[in-house]
């Protein structure tokens, strides 16, 4: 209720000050004051189920928790790293247009990966209650068949449906040729996301972090030695290559962990 409310909020304080042609620095403030709506929301709903919301400090607790973390939070920010590496060293070592190009591209293949997100999110709970049992080398399989067969899908459509990119601007059309080549990586993405959540569930995050840091140097390197040459097209393929490396070295790792 309180994400649903402070969303709806922002939308409509973001589209009355888009009519009203108001600043950016206006907009920045309503997506700010939709959050805010969000939080006090949020602490208004949950004191029906908590009495009390004051913090309280338990150091041993924190420390154990701070140190349990740090390997997931590390595999984080290396994702994070080596998923916004190629379009960072694009505005260093190319013109703004091709930038442009690619940065168009990349934010419509990134519209499709929020499924597996959504996804590992519900099937983690599962996984954590069956990390004993026998069903859960068949909840990773048929989750694995599940995202598989809808990336699949989802690969066939948009490649088909790619060229109405330059329906929305001419200008746009030379996004056309990066977002086919990113959208050809979408069933390592998809598969991922599944197969790092099992790692997690394995108590496997240390492992994680390190593929995840191998993938993010193997991108920066690969893409400061053909970006200057080949553009975006280069960071398009490069992408591919990274989360292929991140996908064997995950299913490697979590078969040898089911067996």
């Amino acid at each position: 209720l309180a994400a649903s409310f402070g969303q709806l909020a922002t939308l409509v304080l973001v589209f009355t000050l888009l009519v009203f042609k108001s600043s950016l620095f206006l907009i920045l403030a309503a997506l700010l004051a939709g959050n805010t709506l969000m939080v006090f929301l949020s602490i208004f709903l949950v004191r029906k189920e908590v009495t009390s919301i004051w913090p309280a400090f338990d150091w041993q607790f924190i420390k154990k928790i701070t140190m349990t973390t740090l390997p997931l939070g590390a595999t984080l920010v290396f994702n994070l790293i080596y998923f916004r590496a190629d379009s960072f060293l694009l505005s260093i070592l190319k013109p703004t247009q091709e930038v442009g190009v690619y940065g168009l591209a990349f934010k419509f293949f990134e519209l499709p990966l929020a499924i597996p997100t959504f996804f590992g999110n519900a099937i983690y709970p599962v996984l954590l209650a069956n990390k004993n049992g026998k069903n859960f080398r068949k909840i990773i399989f048929l989750s694995s068949i599940i995202l598989f067969l809808t990336s699949l899908g989802l690969l066939l459509i948009l490649w088909l449906g790619a060229p109405l990119i330059a329906f929305i601007q001419k200008d746009f059309t030379l996004s056309i040729s990066p977002f086919r080549i990113l959208i050809l990586s979408l069933p390592l993405f998809f598969l991922t996301s599944l197969y790092q959540w099992g790692l997690v569930v394995l108590n496997r995050q240390k492992l994680l972090a390190f593929i995840y840091f191998f993938s993010m140097i193997l991108n920066i390197v690969l893409n400061i030695l053909f970006i200057p040459k080949y553009s975006y097209l280069a960071a398009s393929v490069i992408t591919g290559i990274s989360e292929g490396i991140v996908f064997l070295l995950t299913l490697i790792f979590i078969v040898k962990s089911l067996k």
